[in-house]
């Protein structure tokens, strides 16, 4: 069984990728679920693709969306492919977009948080219950914690 896209993108060395299998298995797989050719040769070119792309798109992934609404189809493929230094084949800016949005999700899912997530949802529920209690509750500032919170509305 080939390795997730997960697997491929968190690697940290060669070594480590050549672990997850064959060359040609863990290409071809991560080029279907990135949904563009990656244009390599060999494990080097395969680790140092992974490489650049685990460095530039977080930083990038809000510009990749601003070059495609404010350049034409064209420019915006050019731009992109400055940034990435990979060409991705689209046919039209819909079809370019959607490409963007899938390498920006595959990158957003590696970065996910557990912890994070159970204190968001921790907080934004506390803020809902207390409603029910006739307590209205703004948690936009990050330095209230929630034992704060409950010693100012203590009764």
């Amino acid at each position: 069984m080939p390795a997730s896209l997960n697997q491929v993108l968190k690697v940290a060395d060669l070594d480590e990728l050549k672990a997850l299998g064959s060359y040609f298995d863990l290409k071809k797989n991560t080029e279907k679920q990135l949904g563009f050719k990656l244009n390599i040769r060999g494990w080097d070119s395969l680790f140092q693709s992974i490489k650049r792309l685990r460095s530039v798109v977080p930083k990038n992934k809000d510009q990749f969306f601003r070059i495609c609404q404010c350049y034409s189809f064209n420019d915006a493929k050019h731009k992109i492919f400055e940034l990435l230094e990979l060409k991705i084949a689209a046919k039209n800016k819909k079809q370019l977009e959607a490409k963007l949005e899938n390498l920006v999700r595959c990158f957003n899912a590696l970065h996910f948080d557990p912890y994070k997530r159970f204190e968001e949802t921790k907080l934004k529920n506390f803020k809902n219950s207390s409603k029910l209690e006739g307590i209205e509750i703004c948690l936009s500032s990050e330095s209230s914690s929630l034992e704060s919170i409950l010693a100012k509305y203590k009764r």
